[in-house]
């Protein structure tokens, strides 16, 4: 999935606040009716994105790395294999806008029990 605008600092705070809006207020932001980012957290646990020269990876359970890291994306680095999915990308180490990675869930989890299929996502995005 792609954005074409940078996150910000403050974009970033706002997605540690799972289930919580922050952008009622703010007209210039869109998913301020509660259906923007953290409505991944239906698909995934552990959503990560590429924004300009950093990598930010959640896992708001914990259950896999702490609240958050955000880190200047490594060539060759701690989070090498977490860049896998988005090899062969043009641009990826200075991306023009945020690139996101919504791995789907395999088991239930406090986030959702749900567990969706590739199938049924290629079906939601028809």
């Amino acid at each position: 999935m792609f954005n074409n605008a940078k996150f910000k600092e403050s974009d970033l705070e706002s997605l540690m606040q799972i289930r919580v809006g922050g952008k009622q207020d703010d007209d210039t932001k869109i998913g301020k009716h509660g259906l923007g980012f953290n409505s991944c957290y239906h698909f995934t646990d552990v959503p990560s994105f590429v924004s300009s020269d950093k990598i930010t990876l959640l896992d708001p359970q914990e259950k896999y790395l702490s609240k958050r890291i955000i880190d200047t994306i490594p060539q060759n680095g701690t989070h090498k294999d977490q860049l896998a999915p988005f090899k062969g990308i043009k641009s990826i180490y200075f991306c023009e806008g945020t690139l996101f990675q919504i791995p789907l869930r395999k088991e239930p989890s406090k986030l959702s029990d749900t567990i969706y299929t590739t199938d049924q996502i290629l079906e939601l995005v028809k």
